[in-house]
């Protein structure tokens, strides 16, 4: 090796030592800083005793300080948790240190001190001449404060401090009063938001300027202090039970809860797992209660080659349809990869297909309905083949309208306006079923939207549409005497199917309402002995249910696929007097086209029956010279096939 080679080594190795030597120092003061600036409210957690005795509280809190430190004060949610814990199996009330003070002072829900830095804790953005009255805070859409009761309802924002969240503030649209929302974001997030900085102040406002209402935050007044003269804020009262207006001075916890683990009595400890079973017979019964037997004993006897105890207990999980084993599929991964999208739902008839698909599985299901972003407005009764080119478009809006509401009146002079939803009215039916001669049937009988939807569904076919001019005004005819205006199957909203269908069949449960729903995502219930079976609901778009997917009909040899096609015919007697509208005449025709299509091999058990039109006639006589001739004609050769789920 050359003399250059071994200075330059030398100066690679030198590099080397400064670069570790540097390293090293740099991690050392980041600790040193890192320990230095780190505070904790104690050195150690609270070790909490049981103490089985009854008596007052004054002399709890003098047993505890002579045989203990204090009454047991409690920082945050864990501290909470083992004090439950240290209650083991007790079934009790017991006293806790906090007490009703002198003095008010405002805390933040949030009371782990770690959180804050020096002075975060008494940041505020008051509005001009607040705080007045109300032992709670909302922040308004233009991020200032005030206070009101915290019994009042409002929406609320919570804070998300978990790892596994891209969301730090979450914004519930629910109205609850302040406690109710305080355990609502510990169940399902952090805490209520605390606001530390104007920075903060100003993510938050951002968060619900949109919404037009004030949001409850974290800010409390009280005058609760603990025995041992700490300065926790945290506080954890019954729902309804209201933090700043007991009428009472000391605490008590209830520890009516699970049952704790201790050396004389482990807690018993059970994992569901979920199996995808593949047998290689595909004529295998899974039903049978010998396979099924067999099967979990060769689980078992992997799980003990694997460590397992041997007293471990082993079985199978019912379904909720009583089954052991699930032959459903409920598909964890993308739903596209496995059919064809989340279930859409066109209309009554798909909606009951949908639920017969369903079988006896009672729980709430995920359907493709998803809020958007941007408001339509759409008619109830959802089937396409309904409206010629254009009628979903026709509106007769009186002067000034629409404006706020999002459902849709006619006046008696036929014009339209829009309302609430939740207000009530009288309202019309379209009947389309075949056995009747009244299309449009008025119903006086004040009923929400929903409620009169739901009415006309069950009765008729849905509430009535509006495609033109000439309806409108054989509608208006209908209501002109009974100087009220009604309900039309019109409506606003801003849902969307997943797999992009502009289908506009909505079957929401009563009393929730379709335009003002909280939460993103839709439900259905097959819950078939409740009032709410084939209903729907919102939920947050993140909690847990099985769903509903749709795909191509599959059609087997013990459940051959029922397809319903419509077709479009054009008929031109031989006989000019020929009365089309005679139900004699139609059976006889319909009649022979049974029998030309048996002729053709269609199976003997299909169902041919008329289809009547909107107006309650099953033919229409053709104009000669219409504009719209060579486009019914081509319109007659098409087959419309509903979606099969």
């Amino acid at each position: 090796m050359s003399d250059r080679e071994i200075e330059r080594g030398e100066r690679d190795r030198a590099r080397v030592r400064d670069f570790y030597k540097k390293t090293v120092m740099e991690t050392l003061l980041y600790l040193t800083l890192l320990i230095s600036g780190f505070h904790t409210p104690s050195s150690c957690l609270h070790q909490y005793h049981l103490i089985t005795n009854n008596t007052n509280w004054t002399d709890a809190q003098s047993y505890c300080r002579a045989h203990y430190t204090d009454l047991a004060t409690v920082d945050d949610m864990e501290d909470l948790n083992r004090l439950i814990t240290s209650a083991n199996d007790y079934k009790l009330r017991h006293w806790i240190g906090l007490n009703k003070g002198d003095s008010m002072k405002w805390n933040w829900s949030l009371a782990d001190r770690r959180f804050y830095r020096e002075g975060e804790t008494e940041f505020r953005n008051w509005d001009t001449g607040t705080p007045q009255n109300g032992n709670c805070a909302l922040m308004s859409t233009a991020g200032l404060w005030n206070n009101a009761s915290c019994d009042d309802q409002h929406h609320f924002i919570c804070y998300d401090g978990k790892q596994d969240t891209n969301q730090t503030y979450v914004l519930i649209q629910e109205n609850k009063t302040w406690i109710d929302a305080q355990s609502y974001c510990r169940e399902y997030d952090t805490d209520l938001v605390s606001v530390r900085n104007q920075t903060e102040n100003t993510e938050i406002e951002k968060k619900i300027s949109l919404r037009g209402l004030p949001v409850w935050i974290g800010l409390f007044l009280d005058s609760w202090r603990w025995s041992d003269q700490s300065d926790s804020s945290f506080r954890n009262w019954l729902s309804g039970w209201s933090s700043t207006d007991q009428r009472y001075n000391c605490t008590l916890l209830s520890s009516y809860g699970p049952a704790v683990e201790t050396p004389e009595k482990p807690q018993l400890k059970r994992h569901v797992v979920r199996m995808k079973v593949t047998p290689k017979d595909q004529n295998l019964n899974l039903s049978d209660p010998a396979v099924q037997d067999t099967i979990l004993q060769q689980i078992r006897n992997k799980l003990k080659e694997q460590g397992l105890p041997a007293d471990t207990k082993v079985t199978w999980k019912k379904q909720p349809d009583g089954k052991f084993v699930e032959h459903r599929a409920f598909v964890t991964a993308d739903e596209r990869t496995h059919y064809t999208d989340l279930a859409t739902v066109d209309d009554m008839e798909d909606l009951n297909r949908l639920m017969t698909s369903v079988g006896s599985y009672n729980s709430w299901l995920w359907i493709g309905l998803k809020k958007g972003d941007s408001m339509k407005w759409h008619w109830s009764l959802a089937d396409r083949r309904f409206y010629r080119e254009g009628e979903t478009k026709f509106r007769n809006w009186d002067t000034g309208t629409p404006q706020n509401g999002n459902c849709v009146l006619m006046s008696t002079a036929g014009l339209w306006n829009n309302a609430s939803c939740d207000d009530q009215h009288h309202f019309i039916c379209y009947d389309g079923k075949q056995d009747t001669n009244i299309t449009y049937v008025l119903i006086q009988e004040n009923k929400t939207w929903i409620d009169a939807q739901s009415y006309c569904r069950q009765y008729h076919t849905d509430l009535v549409s509006v495609r033109n001019q000439t309806e409108n005004t054989e509608i208006e005819k209908k209501i002109s005497l009974r100087g009220l205006p009604v309900w039309i199957g019109l409506f606003l909203d801003s849902w969307r199917w997943s797999d992009q269908s502009d289908s506009s069949f909505r079957n929401w449960l009563s009393g929730w309402s379709s335009t003002d729903q909280r939460y993103n995502c839709t439900l259905v219930s097959s819950h078939p002995y409740s009032s709410h079976y084939y209903k729907w609901i919102n939920k947050p778009c993140d909690n847990n249910y099985p769903f509903i997917c749709y795909g191509p009909a599959v059609e087997t040899p013990e459940k051959p696929q029922l397809k319903r096609q419509v077709v479009r015919m054009k008929m031109t007697p031989t006989d000019q007097n020929m009365n089309l509208s005679d139900p004699a005449v139609q059976d006889a025709i319909l009649q022979e086209i049974r029998n030309k299509l048996k002729e053709q091999g269609l199976p003997v058990d299909t169902k041919v029956t008329w289809k009547k039109q909107p107006d309650g006639k099953v033919f229409h006589k053709e104009e000669e010279g219409s504009p719209k001739k060579e486009k019914e004609e081509k319109k007659m050769k098409r087959m419309m096939t509903k979606r099969e789920l």
